[in-house]
């Protein structure tokens, strides 16, 4: 069990997150991408930029700690969340963008390459 799954982890990472969000980068998003196109938020954590999104775009949120999707479920129980890893990317879905703040330095210099390669098919 990683730290992001634990109540504690979640508890800690809450205090530590407080008052930052990613609002500068969702505004130079929306320069780019147009009102209500579809975005996958990659690793959402406690939801803040999740929450941002949706004002603008068609968002689903995704993390691969349980602790956090648990904690945005019980104040958003309307959402359709998914629990996916950040370097693999399984899902049967798609999207017009990937959104991701504060995740790649988690991952180690491999993981990262493999999130970051691109699978396309007409």
């Amino acid at each position: 069990m990683g730290f992001f799954d634990t109540e504690k982890g979640v508890d800690e990472y809450t205090k530590m997150a407080e008052g930052y969000d990613g609002t500068e980068l969702i505004k130079i998003l929306q320069e780019y991408l147009s009102e209500k196109s579809t975005v996958l938020e990659l690793s959402m954590g406690l939801g803040k930029d999740l929450d941002i999104l949706s004002k603008t775009f068609t968002v689903t949120g995704s993390d691969n700690s349980q602790g956090f999707l648990d904690k945005y479920k019980k104040e958003n129980p309307e959402e359709g969340l998914l629990k996916l890893d950040a370097i693999t990317l399984s899902k049967d879905r798609t999207f017009d963008c990937i959104y991701s703040n504060k995740v790649s330095h988690h991952l180690t210099r491999e993981g990262l390459s493999k999130s970051m390669r691109m699978k396309c098919t007409n």
